[in-house]
Parts: C-alpha cells; structure tokens; sequence
C-alpha cells in the first residue's frame, strides 16, 4: 500500500499524488490518498487502486518524520525496493521524479478546458503569487518580471497577469507593462490560461509550475535573484533543496542582480 497525505494547496498536492501513483503503479501496489476529492473536484482521472497487492512489511514513511527527515528528497530506489508500506507526507518538488512520466501524469490531470479562455499564441501570460508568500517573504518583487520581459525583448500583443491576490499594491507597479490585463478567475480557468500560454513568466509556485510541466509553451522564463529569501534557489545543491527547472530551451532562468 501507498498512503498519501495531502499537504498544502492545489499544486502541491499534484506533486504528492503524481509521486505516490508513480511509486504505486511501479511496485504494484494500492494507492490510497487521504482527502483525495481535494483533487477529484479539479481531475477526471485521480483515483484511489484498490486492485493491487497490499503490502505486509515494515513500513517506511517518506517527507515529514522519516529517517532522513527531509521534504522534498525521496531516495527512489530505496523505495522501490522496500517490502512494505509506504507513507508519502511532503512536497516533493524535484522535477526528476516526474520527467520521465509525463505522459501519463497529464492523463491523471486532464480535466474539459473547452471553456475556459486561452490566449493567443502571440500574448504573453504572467503568473504572480502572492497572500502567504508576503509574510513569508517568498514572494517576487514586481521589478522581476518587469525586468524579464525588458532582458529577454518579449515581444507580445497582450498581457495577461494572473494573480491570487489582483489589488494588492505590488500588481500596481506592474499596470505600466503594456497591454496588461489583471486576471483572477477560479483555479481551473487560471490554470488553463497559464497552461495554454506560449510565453510564460511564473512565480515560485507550484501551481504554475504545473501549468508549464503539462501545458502548451514555447518559453517559460523563471526570474530568480542570486540572493533571495525565495524557496527555490537559482542553483539548487542541496539534497532538499526544491529543484524544478529541467535542463532544456524551454525553460530559461533569468538570473537578476
């Protein structure tokens, strides 16, 4: 058995489902995932297995309160290994768990966006998380993206900024980029315009990170400061650290001063 506990908001838990089935499917076990109608309300295809062999060892907890006491770091091959259950409780935010399984992810989280508003191939869609990230000085300051669309010469019609929190005093600063428009929508309909966008600027943030792994872009650029408070460092080399920026065109770091 696969026991998942779900931590955190919309795009964390997509990493600790996404980790838990990959571990489950792999070893063939059952997949149970605690408050799984947290994401069954956005997916069509998150489901507990209940059809699998169930494990009889020692159980072995990953994230929170395991051995190695760690977050984000999951030692795959120890798991796959293991003859026993299997407790997930994290985040787990390492783009290596899952590049290999993206095709499948996406039919996890597929969902009808027919409705949903998408941009033109020729906008430019910004994605600025905010709430708790002020009081926990994780967030961006505004200049970032300002800076970012100037040092990469982003050429755009529109500009779409999605926000969580759209009046806040910092999305001020952001009204003299051309073309902008504030947007915030239910989490589906922001979430598809991010995914569908073919220039992208996210956040630090799960959310929009998922936008990008599973979506449509040609360029997804990632501000980040050499020195910062932020929770994803510019060259992760610590075993925790949160590292989700593959090594490929798409994904470009603009790192500022």
């Amino acid at each position: 058995m696969i026991n998942v506990n779900l931590i955190g908001r919309l795009g964390n838990n997509m990493f600790q489902y996404s980790l838990g089935r990959i571990l489950a499917e792999q070893k063939g076990y059952n997949l149970s995932v605690d408050d799984i109608n947290n994401l069954q309300k956005y997916f069509l295809n998150v489901v507990n297995i209940n059809t699998n062999k169930t494990a009889n060892g020692e159980s072995l907890q990953l994230g929170y309160n395991s051995m190695q006491k760690t977050i984000q770091h999951v030692d795959l091959k120890e798991a796959l290994k293991h003859d026993g259950p299997i407790t997930l409780a994290g985040f787990f935010q390492k783009y290596q768990y899952y590049i290999n399984h993206l095709d499948m992810i996406k039919g996890w989280f597929a969902y009808d966006d027919s409705s949903y508003f998408k941009p033109n191939n020729n906008d430019l869609v910004i994605h600025y998380r905010l709430t708790d990230y002020t009081s926990l000085n994780w967030h961006l300051p505004p200049e970032a993206f300002i800076e970012t669309i100037h040092k990469n010469n982003i050429k755009y019609n529109n500009c779409y900024l999605i926000t969580d929190q759209p009046n806040h005093v910092f999305i001020e600063q952001l009204l003299k980029i051309k073309n902008l428009m504030v947007i915030n929508q239910t989490e589906l309909a922001d979430f598809t315009l991010l995914k569908y966008a073919k220039q992208l600027i996210i956040s630090h943030s799960s959310f929009s990170w998922w936008a990008s792994f599973l979506g449509h872009q040609d360029k997804v650029y990632i501000p980040m400061y050499k020195k910062s408070s932020s929770i994803w460092k510019t060259f992760p080399d610590q075993i925790d650290d949160v590292d989700l920026i593959p090594n490929c065109e798409k994904y470009i770091k603009q790192i500022l001063e």
